[in-house]
């Protein structure tokens, strides 16, 4: 673990800022595999959404698309903390991810809703410090998830992922209206239209 890097940290006073302009925050939860990435590329087809993008030390994977994450070495990672770059940061392990306040600032200044993709941890710490949000939480089959997923370093099994989804599930409860499950059947593209088109009702987006 970079002893620099905390394992979570949110700003605080950023939290302020977003709420002075009245942002529009959704988050994207779920496990690895389950088509967070997917999902997000579709959705910022709208010209409403924006996607921010996901600061990371993590091995670049096929999936990644060059919108949705920036690659970095760690050194550059612990840089761009120290210089406060980022609003939210979550470490693991080696691996760190991170989301920056000019991204969002742009988003706002564009008057996008502000998409944030997350695993579970991530997405509870969130919560947890700026409870405005909306949630769509993606699941899937556990076997269907490890089959999608590209995370080689945690090594997660069955249970893992049906921890998860779980404690995902325990989101839902808590967030109540504010919150969907919407569940990814891997059968072809149309799944992922009509998963979209769930997203684009519960947010009131429907372009």
């Amino acid at each position: 673990m970079n002893k620099k890097i905390p394992n979570f940290f949110i700003d605080s006073d950023f939290i302020k800022k977003m709420q002075m302009f009245n942002a529009t925050i959704l988050l994207i939860v779920g496990p690895s595999g389950v088509g967070k990435s997917t999902v997000a590329k579709e959705l910022s087809k709208n010209n409403k959404i924006s996607i921010i993008p996901n600061y990371t030390t993590r091995k670049k994977r096929e999936s990644d698309l060059k919108e949705h994450f920036i690659h970095l070495k760690n050194v550059e990672f612990i840089n761009l903390y120290l210089e406060k770059y980022f609003f939210f940061i979550r470490t693991k392990g080696n691996i760190s991810y991170g989301y920056s306040k000019n991204d969002i600032l742009n988003a706002i200044e564009d008057n996008k809703l502000i998409t944030f993709m997350f695993r579970h941890n991530g997405a509870e710490y969130f919560i947890s410090n700026y409870i405005e949000c909306k949630v769509v939480i993606l699941e899937a089959c556990p076997k269907m998830i490890l089959r999608h997923s590209e995370d080689k370093e945690n090594n997660c099994c069955i249970d893992d992922v049906k921890l998860i989804i779980e404690k995902n599930r325990a989101i839902r409860v808590n967030k109540k209206e504010n919150c969907i499950l919407v569940k990814n059947n891997f059968n072809d593209f149309d799944s992922i239209n009509d998963i979209v088109k769930e997203i684009k009702m519960f947010l009131g987006v429907y372009k």
